[in-house]
This record gives C-alpha cells, structure tokens and sequence, in this order.
C-alpha cells in the first residue's frame, strides 16, 4: 500500500505536469520571433527546472517525458515530439550536471541558460538527421544560440524568483 509521503509526491508531480503542460500548449500561441521557427520562451521548462530543484532529477525526468508525451498526443506531430524530447532530454541532463557540480559556480540563471543551450543544441542534431544534412542547421544555429541565451536567462530569473519564494513559503 502506498505511503501517505509517496501519494503527496505524486499528486506534486501531477500538478507540476499539469503546470507544464498548460504553459507549453500556450507558449504555441505567443509569437516570438515569427520570421524564426522554433523559438519559443521555454515556460515549461520552468516547471522542469523547479521540479529539479525542489526533488530530483529522476522526478523531473518524470515531468518531462509526461509533459511531451501527453501534449505530443493532443496537439503535436512526431517531429515535434522528437524535437521537444530531444531538446528536453538533453536540457535535463545539462542542468543536472550543472546544478550537482556547478552550482557554486553558476546561478540558477546560469544554468538555466546551459540548459536552454543544449536544448536548441540536441534540436538542431535532429533536424541535422532529419535533413540528413548539416548545412540548413549550421546556418540557423547562431540564431538559437543568442535566443537560448536570452530565453535562459528570462527562465532563469523566473525560476530563481520562484525558488526562493517557495523557500520562504517552506516548500522546497
């Protein structure tokens, strides 16, 4: 029988996905750069990031893969799935790797902004595999890599905010 402790967690985790999900599917609406597909905010990559703070990597690994499964069934293509779990993936593992041993080194920011670094990184390896051709993704990655560093530090400074309010409300 579960634990009072593990069906909290998990209720946590559901809302946390629900979080994702919400921002994620309105992210699709606001036009950033329209004369550059593929660059959106990363708002629901808030909610990983906090989720890896605030618990561990394996729970928001768990939020990842429900949040691009879950909108990949309602409102997405296979491409896409593979661009966003890709891009997710490994965003997660940079952070991780940069929270555990950088992060007296680096602020939440700046880590944020690895993240979102190697999520257009791991994005423009697919699309380079989906061209078969790494010419198209060579010519576009210089965009990404300014728009990942600009949307990293705009998540960043969220989560950062956010993290220490739910410090201050005791709950991380």
């Amino acid at each position: 029988m579960p634990s009072a402790n593990n069906i909290q967690r998990f209720t946590r985790l559901s809302l946390f996905v629900t979080m994702a999900l919400v921002l994620s599917y309105m992210e699709r609406f606001l036009p950033i750069l329209p004369a550059f597909p593929g660059i959106k905010l990363g708002l629901a990559n808030i909610i990983t990031f906090i989720v890896l703070i605030m618990y561990s990597w394996k729970d928001a690994f768990f939020v990842l893969i429900a949040r691009v499964t879950l909108l990949s069934f309602f409102s997405a293509s296979g491409i896409s799935f593979l661009y966003s779990m890709s891009g997710g993936l490994m965003s997660l593992m940079a952070m991780t790797f940069a929270l555990k041993y950088l992060g007296n080194t680096f602020s939440l920011i700046g880590i944020s902004v690895i993240g979102a670094f190697m999520h257009n990184t791991a994005q423009m390896l697919v699309l380079a595999a989906v061209l078969r051709s790494f010419f198209i993704p060579l010519s576009y990655y210089p965009i990404l890599v300014l728009s990942a560093v600009l949307t990293g530090i705009l998540t960043g400074y969220i989560v950062a905010n956010l993290h220490r309010h739910l410090e201050k409300l005791g709950q991380s």
